[in-house]
C-alpha cells in the first residue's frame, strides 16, 4: 500500500508494519513507551517492487512479502548487511549490496533466495543502482577515485566478470 506521502506499509497478520520507521504519532515518546511497540514495528528499508512480491531490507538482511500483505520470509541470513536490493528487468534474479568480508560489494541471488553469488571484489563500496535492460546490473562505485565521495556508474554481468565503467 502506497500512502500519497510515499510511505510504504505492508499488513502482516493484524500488525502494519511501516517499511519507513515508526508512525510519527510514535516520535516523542519515552523509550519504555515505544518497547511495547518495538516487537511489532522495525525499520525497514528499501523496498523494491516486482509484479506483486515486494523486498526489503530490515535486521540487516532482505525480505519477501506478498505487496498485499502477509508473512515476509527472510531471504537473506548473513553476518554482514544487505542494502538496495533491485530486481532483473525478467525478475528472476535480485541483486543487491552486502558488507560480508570488508566494503560493500554488489551480489545476486536468485529472486526466491538461496546462495548469493559475489559480482564484483573491488575493495571500494559498490552501491547497486538497478539493471540494463539486457540484464546487467548497474552500480555505482568509488573504486579509483581520489575522494570517497566521488562516484561512477558501473555494470557487471550476473555471471561475473569485469566491471565496465559507463
Amino acid at each position: 500500500d502506497l500512502k500519497n506521502d510515499g510511505e510504504y506499509s505492508v499488513p502482516r497478520n493484524d500488525i502494519k508494519v511501516n517499511l519507513v520507521g515508526f508512525d510519527p504519532a510514535d516520535f516523542g515518546k519515552s523509550f519504555d513507551d515505544l518497547r511495547d511497540v518495538m516487537p511489532e514495528q522495525g525499520y525497514y528499508r528499501w523496498p523494491a517492487l516486482f509484479e506483486n512480491e515486494l523486498v526489503f531490507v530490515s535486521e540487516d538482511d532482505i525480505w519477501s512479502c506478498p505487496a498485499s500483505g502477509g508473512t515476509a520470509i527472510r531471504l537473506t541470513d548473513h553476518d554482514g548487511c544487505c542494502v538496495r536490493p533491485r530486481f532483473s528487468p525478467c525478475g528472476r534474479w535480485m541483486a543487491f549490496s552486502a558488507a560480508q568480508e570488508g566494503p560493500m560489494e554488489v551480489y545476486c541471488m536468485a529472486r526466491d533466495g538461496g546462495k548469493a553469488k559475489r559480482l564484483t571484489a573491488l575493495g571500494s563500496a559498490c552501491w547497486t543502482v538497478g539493471w540494463t535492460p539486457d540484464g546487467e546490473v548497474i552500480f555505482s562505485s568509488n573504486h579509483g577515485q581520489p575522494f570517497a565521495p566521488w562516484e561512477e556508474l558501473f555494470t557487471v554481468k550476473v555471471t561475473g566478470g569485469l566491471p565496465q565503467r559507463l
